[in-house]
C-alpha cells in the first residue's frame, strides 16, 4: 500500500515521495509538500531580490580568481550538451527573449557593444563566410526564390551530393575550379531552387549561360560536350526535352 502524508500547507493528503525529505524530524519527510516548498521559496525570492543579489556578490568575491583557460577547456569538453541547454532554454523562453531585444536598453547595449568591437566582429563574419560559403549562399538563394513565390528547398547537404556527383567539376565546362550554383532553368524563367534545378557551374559559364535556354545555349557554347551534356540530362532525368522528377 502507498504511504501518504497530510501537507501542513496545502492541506492535500499525497504521497510519501511528494515530500522532501528530512533526517531530524520523527517521520524522515519534511511537513510541506514539494509544491508549497516551491511556492515559498519563489515567494521569497520575489520578496527579497536585493538581499540574495547582495549575497550572490560577496559570494563570487570570496571564490577563486576566475580562470578563463579552465572556462575555454571546459567549453571544449561541454560543447555539445552546453549548445543544447542553449537551444533548449531559447525555446522555452522564445517570446520572452522577443520582449527583451524590443527594449530600449536593449537596443542601446547593443550598439554600444557593436561601436566599441566593431573591428572583431568585421573579422568574425570575414572568417565566417570564408568557412561557410555555401551556407549563406543557400539562404541568400532561399530569400530569392521565396519573394518570387517559387519553391525553395535546396540544402547544404543536397548541394554537397550534387558536387560529389559532377566530380567537383563544372558540368559544362569540366573544369575543377570554384563552383557556384547554376539554375538549370533560369530563376526570371520560374526556375526552383530545388535538387531538381540546380547543376555545379563555374563562374564563366555560370555568366556565359545567364538566363538562357540550355538546350539553344550548351550546343554552341566553346566547351560543349556531348557527354557531359548527357551527365546533365540524366541527372536531372530529362527525357524528349522534359524533366520527369517530381518537385522535391
Amino acid at each position: 500500500m502507498m504511504e501518504t502524508k497530510i501537507c501542513t500547507k496545502c492541506g492535500e493528503k499525497l504521497s510519501l515521495d511528494m515530500f522532501n525529505k528530512q533526517s531530524i524530524v520523527k517521520s524522515g519527510h519534511r511537513a510541506d509538500c514539494r509544491v508549497c516548498q516551491s511556492k515559498e521559496k519563489k515567494l521569497y525570492r520575489q520578496n527579497n531580490k536585493e538581499i540574495i543579489k547582495e549575497k550572490n556578490r560577496k559570494y563570487t568575491n570570496g571564490r577563486k580568481i576566475y580562470d578563463p583557460l579552465y572556462a575555454k577547456r571546459y567549453y571544449m569538453e561541454n560543447k555539445e550538451s552546453i549548445a543544447k541547454r542553449q537551444k533548449e532554454n531559447r525555446e522555452v523562453n522564445k517570446e520572452k527573449l522577443k520582449m527583451e531585444r524590443e527594449t530600449p536598453e536593449f537596443k542601446k547595449y547593443v550598439r554600444e557593444y557593436y561601436r566599441k568591437n566593431k573591428k572583431i566582429l568585421y573579422e568574425k563574419k570575414k572568417e565566417y563566410a570564408k568557412t561557410h560559403r555555401d551556407e549563406i549562399n543557400i539562404i541568400a538563394q532561399r530569400g530569392r526564390n521565396r519573394r518570387r513565390n517559387l519553391p525553395s528547398t535546396l540544402t547544404v547537404e543536397q548541394w554537397e551530393n550534387i558536387k560529389i556527383h559532377f566530380d567537383n567539376k563544372c558540368a559544362y565546362c569540366g573544369k575543377e575550379l570554384f563552383l557556384a550554383q547554376d539554375h538549370f532553368l533560369a530563376l526570371s524563367k520560374g526556375g526552383e531552387y530545388t535538387a531538381n534545378n540546380i547543376i555545379p557551374s563555374c563562374k564563366s559559364c555560370n555568366s556565359s549561360k545567364w538566363n538562357r535556354d540550355f538546350f539553344t545555349w550548351y550546343k554552341t557554347y566553346e566547351f560543349y560536350s556531348k557527354t557531359r551534356e548527357s551527365k546533365i540530362l540524366k541527372f536531372l532525368n530529362y527525357k524528349g526535352g522534359v524533366q520527369q522528377l517530381k518537385i522535391i
